[in-house]
């Protein structure tokens, strides 16, 4: 079988708006209470969550932290995001730059989240 460079890949397999998925579906622990932010004159609710698995009994769990943005639009109250509460997202991967203070580019990568649902019932908070 031959060695597939990155070039040869795009050349094999173009790709092309209608030809990509960009979902992500999440369930975790809100990892701290929300807050406001306004960006590009819209209104977003911020907060991290915190999603975790086992990938081996020796090393335990290992815990990923997400950021999402919540349009305004789609809250129906900031309870829903107090810290410990269970959420279940759906959105899509968006990945921002910008310059720090001393003028170097960084990358932001969120989760912009299209829908969710409280599972508070379902999951016990991480200690």
């Amino acid at each position: 079988m031959p060695v597939l460079n990155r070039r040869d890949f795009n050349t094999i397999i173009p790709m092309n708006q209608t030809s990509c998925i960009n979902k992500v579906l999440l369930v975790g622990h809100v990892y701290d209470d929300a807050k406001w932010l306004k960006v590009e004159n819209q209104q977003y609710l911020f907060c991290k969550l915190v999603t975790q698995e086992t990938i081996s009994k020796k090393e335990g769990p290992h815990m990923e932290y997400h950021q999402l943005l919540v349009p305004g639009s789609i809250v129906s109250s900031e309870v829903e995001f107090a810290k410990g509460g269970v959420l279940y997202v759906e959105g899509k991967v968006q990945t921002t730059a910008f310059r720090d203070a001393n003028g170097v580019k960084r990358y932001n990568t969120e989760i912009l989240v299209s829908r969710y649902n409280t599972m508070n019932s379902v999951l016990q908070p991480v200690a």
